[in-house]
């Protein structure tokens, strides 16, 4: 039997990057300093203790980057947009025209190549500004930032976007961004260490998602009808097998997926609307949803 040697006609062959990985030119249109510009500079926090500016500087280069797309027969391409290079100070009171320019012209040129563009508004870059003044997804004010961030992108790009990510990995985020985890990988600036950090990732989980409500609930209300897209969002983390049969190993199995996974899926999707049971016996620290808040998140 003879095996196949192409692709079929309706294959979609998708890859994905991220803003700070690929883009470089840091100083490019305005640009304004996000988490990760810091978390560079910070003596031994590259493994390799490389030049923190080295980039494959897509920004300069993303027309060759897109040829080469195109090339490979990509047909859909997720990237990043830095909300540091759109608004410099990460609120609206200053906007890049540079920066807007830039992504708009990245989107035209994918379609001009048949690809789809698929844009995530957040893929770990805070902008410096709002992070220093509000411990990153912990303060409220830097959520409504980020729907005012959301909503400016909707305006500028939305008649070349079709499918829209609000965060990417949002549960490795809310951790990762606010506490510092012995051995483990944690995504922000070498800040002293916050206290009550038990509790804190999920206050910035909770944040996070109701985000992401208002978010989605902005772009069905205004921007639907005339765009025709979608908003999701996208969750990361360990897929967990029981070790035997036994009902122990399979139930500590099903709170490995709770945490990992339904942390942030269950307010969603789930008929309580709220986080997964074994959390709330487990974790007497863990925050409520008012009914309201429930409202506006089930059913995203």
């Amino acid at each position: 039997m003879s095996l196949p040697t192409r692709f079929p006609k309706n294959f979609q062959l998708a890859t994905a990057t991220a803003a700070y990985q690929i883009e470089g030119a840091k100083e490019l249109d305005g640009r304004g300093f996000s988490t990760w510009d810091a978390i560079r500079s910070e003596y031994g926090r590259i493994r390799d203790a490389s030049d923190p500016n080295l980039s494959c500087e897509s920004r300069l280069k993303y027309k060759e980057d897109i040829a080469l797309l195109a090339k490979i027969g990509v047909t859909s391409y997720r990237f990043s947009i830095s909300w540091s290079r759109v608004l410099p100070n990460g609120t609206l009171s200053e906007i890049s025209e540079e920066g807007v320019q830039y992504y708009r012209d990245v989107c035209l040129l994918l379609r001009d190549n048949g690809i789809e563009p698929i844009v995530t508004l957040f893929h770990f870059d805070m902008p410096l500004a709002i992070y220093d003044n509000g411990t990153s997804w912990l303060n409220k004010e830097n959520c409504d930032h980020f729907v005012n961030f959301a909503d400016l992108c909707f305006q500028k790009f939305g008649d070349l976007v079709k499918t829209w990510i609000t965060y990417n990995e949002i549960n490795m985020q809310a951790w990762s961004s606010v506490v510092k985890l012995t051995g483990e990988q944690w995504l922000c600036p070498d800040r002293p260490e916050i206290e009550n950090h038990n509790q804190s990732p999920y206050i910035a989980l909770k944040n996070m998602l109701l985000a992401h409500a208002k978010i989605y609930r902005n772009y069905e209300k205004n921007y639907k009808k005339i765009q025709n897209g979608v908003v999701g969002i996208t969750n990361g983390g360990h897929f967990c097998f029981p070790a035997s049969h036994s009902p122990e190993d399979q139930a500590a199995s099903e709170r490995a997926l709770d945490w990992f996974f339904k942390s942030t899926i269950d307010p969603i999707l789930s008929e309580s609307g709220d986080f997964p049971v074994s959390m709330r016996e487990n974790l007497p620290f863990l925050p409520n949803f008012t009914d309201d808040e429930k409202a506006i998140l089930k059913g995203l």
